[in-house]
């Protein structure tokens, strides 16, 4: 079984390999649609899960796993926005689209609200944004959020929103799940004890699960974006997909036991 330095190695080489996507782009042409171009959209994307991979490494030496997991999880949201892109083609911009307006239309609409609790309905103020709030919605008849299960439904990918399900639960939201590890008890002189440990030690499993899952979803978001591009895998992409099953499953990578199969 491979170790978490053994894992954090593997992982540093998968930056580089994201750069061979973004030079394998060259100079993308602007189109009419500008940048509500699937291309464009899914290079955005991988930039932003990028960036995200690389604060991870920055916490892999460290003992902060469940803010490693918030962040593998912003990857897995990335991922479900790529492939939503590449298989659910312009239909899934116009869901994009429809979420930002939603979130745009809230945001003036708790404005609105808090000045009018101040000041009262006839402050100018007051008056712009009730006009702002229903100018959009003049103007944008379907406002929707666009939430991850429904980004990740009817894709090729879909099972992998229990991943993200699951990250949600332990490490981003403070639920209970969340908070027990926070928790500490401990048997003194016959009777348990609780207490909290303001700063847990994770357990080496769970960082090289974090780990695992950070490379899973990056190197899923080259593939999905060199798809969208219309580009083939790199030579850098399929090597580190094999290093990747060489660690994971050892030095014969993964053998597919079903009948037939080697």
């Amino acid at each position: 079984m491979a170790t978490v330095d053994e894992w954090i190695a593997h992982a540093e080489t998968l930056p580089a390999v994201a750069m061979t996507v973004f030079e394998a782009a060259g100079n993308v042409p602007v189109t009419e649609r500008e940048f509500y171009d699937p291309k464009v959209l899914s290079l955005a994307l991988l930039s932003r899960s990028y960036n995200t991979f690389r604060a991870i490494l920055a916490l892999a030496r460290q003992d902060f796993v469940p803010e490693m997991r918030t962040l593998v999880r912003s990857c897995y949201e990335n991922l479900f926005l790529v492939v939503g892109l590449a298989e659910k083609g312009d239909g899934f911009i116009e869901e994009m689209l429809r979420d930002e307006q939603m979130a745009q239309i809230g945001t003036t609409k708790v404005l609105w609200q808090v000045h009018r609790a101040e000041v009262g309905d006839n402050d100018p103020l007051v008056k712009q944004l009730k006009s702002r709030i229903d100018w959009m919605k003049d103007h944008t008849p379907k406002p929707a959020f666009l939430n991850p299960g429904d980004a990740v439904a009817n894709t090729s990918i879909e099972h992998t929103y229990l991943v993200y399900r699951n990250l949600s639960r332990d490490s981003a939201h403070p639920s209970i799940t969340a908070l027990k590890r926070h928790l500490d008890i401990e048997e003194v002189k016959g009777k348990l004890l609780m207490g909290l440990d303001v700063q847990p030690l994770p357990k080496e499993a769970e960082r090289i699960e974090t780990i695992d899952l950070a490379c899973i979803a990056l190197m899923a978001l080259c593939m999905g974006v060199a798809g969208v591009l219309g580009v083939e895998s790199s030579a850098e992409m399929i090597d580190a997909a094999q290093r990747y099953d060489r660690l994971k499953y050892g030095p014969e990578g993964f053998i597919d036991a079903r009948p037939g199969c080697s």
